[in-house]
């Protein structure tokens, strides 16, 4: 049974473990009952970090230098895991000189990005003959990105809790409007969120902040039948767990500004888009075959 890691050096919120969680929950879905390991930054808040993560420090002025690169703490932690397949979220960078000494085969996993991140700054260039895979994690026009998949989600609709699961946990009644806020990025931002004009008077609001435990449930998605309304930037998760779940219609979303993801674009170009399957259980399909 073949070993599979996942790396990110994401550390604006929690989306890219929950690109990790999703995978996993593909893998095992589709039967794989080997190791699965996520190599991170760490967990932001209060979110509990899964047992099967190493927390690692991310530390450029390190990685970008190829004698110091080999022996980080980083390259140490992916050698005595020695995996079959790296599965790279979006971060490259870091590991340009780490992954040829590895006996993984990589396949580097993106989302819709700046131009400039598939260049490469001038200390690490870009080179797609690294890669034994690079594929497209949500609809994206790019010739290097030979395969598509459709975004990867956390759960499947039938993986949902039953309706109600969410107001009985709450204390609330069938008949109370529940507005549910939503925010796993940076601290605060949670706080850009007001009703919108046509909440009713009588409606619960529901706020589940990572950096704030006593509102937390992580990963959310699966309890989101219940709510009336939904309120939540237009981050790669939740966005597209909208679309799969089929709670796009109720949502209003927030496009935050961040250095690589372009959410405006994301709500401009991608809210008529249908999804077809879960990317995550074509993922399991191809890394499986």
């Amino acid at each position: 049974m073949q070993r599979i890691a996942f790396f990110t050096a994401g550390t604006i919120g929690a989306g890219h473990l929950v690109h990790a969680l999703a995978i996993e929950r593909g893998l095992r879905r589709a039967g794989y009952t080997g190791d699965f390991h996520i190599f991170s930054p760490g967990v932001p808040g209060h979110i509990q970090a899964p047992p099967n993560l190493t927390a690692l420090p991310i530390d450029m002025a390190t990685l970008k230098s190829p004698t110091l690169a080999r022996t980080s703490e980083l390259a140490a932690a992916l050698k005595t895991f020695d995996a079959d397949i790296l599965l790279i979220d979006m971060f490259w960078a870091p590991l340009l000189h780490i992954t040829p000494s590895l006996r993984a085969k990589s396949w580097l996993l993106i989302r819709q990005c700046p131009p400039a991140w598939l260049r490469g700054p001038s200390f690490a260039r870009f080179e797609p003959g690294r890669y034994q895979r690079l594929i497209a994690i949500e609809p994206l026009d790019h010739p290097l990105l030979k395969d598509q998949i459709e975004p990867i989600v956390y759960c499947n609709p039938d993986e949902m809790h039953p309706p109600g699961t969410l107001r009985k946990h709450l204390g609330l009644s069938d008949h109370q409007h529940l507005t549910v806020v939503m925010q796993a990025g940076l601290e605060g931002e949670i706080e850009a969120f007001s009703p919108p004009p046509n909440t009713q008077t009588h409606t619960h609001i529901f706020r589940s902040d990572p950096f704030h435990p006593e509102t937390l449930i992580f990963p959310l998605a699966p309890w989101l039948h219940d709510a009336n309304t939904i309120l939540c930037g237009a981050g790669y998760n939740a966005f597209w767990e909208a679309k799969w779940l089929g709670h796009f219609d109720r949502t209003h979303f927030h496009a935050f500004q961040r250095l690589i993801d372009d959410q405006a674009w994301r709500l401009r170009e991608m809210s008529h888009y249908t999804m077809h399957q879960n990317g995550a259980d074509q993922l399991a399909s191809m890394l499986l075959g």
